[in-house]
């Protein structure tokens, strides 16, 4: 006789019925936990769990654990807040050993990655710093051709009997760069230019003292041959001095004094130099011809070419272009620029212009001092002396 308890009744908050094992049998006879949805069947189990109803039920639900195992949408209908807990238990095991495994295994491929990412890293940062050593031994070893030193002069001092013509020079001419000498007239550009291969031994009460070297070897040591000094080192002077001769032998000249004999090595020297002087074109069909019949711009590349025909090693230009037009002083300048690939260039020019146009580096002379010595750009743009400022400006010379 005892009534049907529902869930509606038995879970209303002011309901004052207390349950018995005998109407949770009648309850689950009855089946009525079939109606109810999951969140309702959440609300009875904190019921039976709140009022400590067990018992019987227990054991009737006991049989259905397998069944909720493999059904896990009604897996609450069949079991008691201790079975609830104990599947809870599980599932939350298992998603704590999945969540375990996949922390462990993202911490084992973060690391992996680390391994792997600080692996390539370090044969990245080999290859880049073999390829950056390579490259800064390159960079280096063209810097120390480029920059060498091929004429060194130190603590220079030159006298014209009492006149001190030059004060204490100290100058470096770069391997294969152009290098201007600038400064007003009687500065002792000139001078300095004609003592790097001892022209200046012509002169009578001429005393020079201070060291100059050509590649480290001082070329005013005793027992120095000046013939062969000056085959190292060509001249080419303010105005054109062909020889009176022809054109191939002005240019043979130098070879024939150094023992060059052979016809077929002399046409070739010829030759050669001619193009190098860049005048092969202009006057290859009348090399038997006077070489002073040529227009003074061409006598001055004969004067080029007679220089080149003895290999030298460094060029030395007094002003070769003060004296030519403004056609033939571009050939020339062009000339200069092609000459520097195998030569070093020393040049003097009054022209400022022409040596902000052609030279690497630039000094200049104040009455017998060298007052300041730098790439061109530099002593043009930033002169570090108020003298130099002022003569590149325009206020004295």
């Amino acid at each position: 006789n005892l009534p049907v308890y529902t869930f509606e009744n038995i879970c209303k908050e002011d309901s004052q019925i207390f349950l018995n094992d005998q109407a949770i049998k009648i309850f689950y006879n009855a089946k009525e936990y079939d109606k109810m949805k999951t969140k309702e069947l959440k609300t009875f189990f904190e019921y039976l769990v709140k009022n400590d109803i067990k018992s019987d039920f227990t054991e009737h639900l006991d049989s259905k654990v397998q069944i909720a195992k493999m059904n896990k949408d009604y897996w609450r209908t069949y079991m008691t807040w201790e079975q609830e807990l104990k599947i809870q238990a599980e599932i939350l095991g298992e998603e704590i050993a999945e969540d375990i495994a996949k922390d462990m295994a993202t911490s084992m491929a973060k690391d992996i990655a680390k391994d792997m990412a600080k692996d390539m890293a370090k044969d990245m940062a080999k290859d880049i710093a073999k390829d950056m050593a390579k490259d800064m031994a390159k960079d280096m070893a063209n810097n120390i051709v480029q920059e060498s030193v091929k004429i060194s002069t130190r603590n220079v001092d030159l006298y014209y009997g009492e006149n001190h013509a030059l004060k204490d020079i100290n100058l470096d001419i770069k391997t294969n760069k152009i290098t201007a000498f600038i400064g007003p007239s009687g500065c002792g550009k000139s001078t300095y230019l004609k003592s790097l291969n001892r022209m200046n031994d012509l002169i009578p009460d001429c005393k020079i003292t201070g060291k100059f070297l050509l590649d480290g070897e001082d070329i005013y040591a005793e027992g120095v041959d000046t013939s062969v000094l000056r085959r190292r080192i060509g001249m080419v002077f303010q105005k054109p001095n062909p020889f009176p001769m022809s054109i191939y032998d002005n240019i043979a000249y130098g070879p024939r004094v150094h023992g060059i004999k052979s016809k077929a090595k002399l046409d070739r020297i010829v030759e050669e130099s001619l193009i190098g002087a860049a005048v092969f074109d202009e006057v290859k069909d009348r090399l038997h011809k006077s070489a002073l019949s040529l227009s003074g711009g061409q006598q001055q590349r004969i004067c080029i070419a007679r220089a080149i025909a003895v290999q030298p090693e460094v060029i030395l230009m007094d002003e070769p272009t003060s004296a030519l037009d403004p056609v033939s002083t571009l050939k020339i300048e062009e000339l200069m620029n092609t000459l520097k690939e195998k030569y070093t260039v020393a040049i003097v020019t009054h022209n400022m212009q022409q040596a902000t146009r052609i030279s690497d580096y630039t000094a200049f002379f104040l009455v017998g001092e060298m007052v300041e010595y730098a790439q061109t750009e530099e002593l043009f743009s930033r002169p570090k002396d108020k003298r130099t400022e002022d003569y590149i400006t325009g206020r004295f010379g």
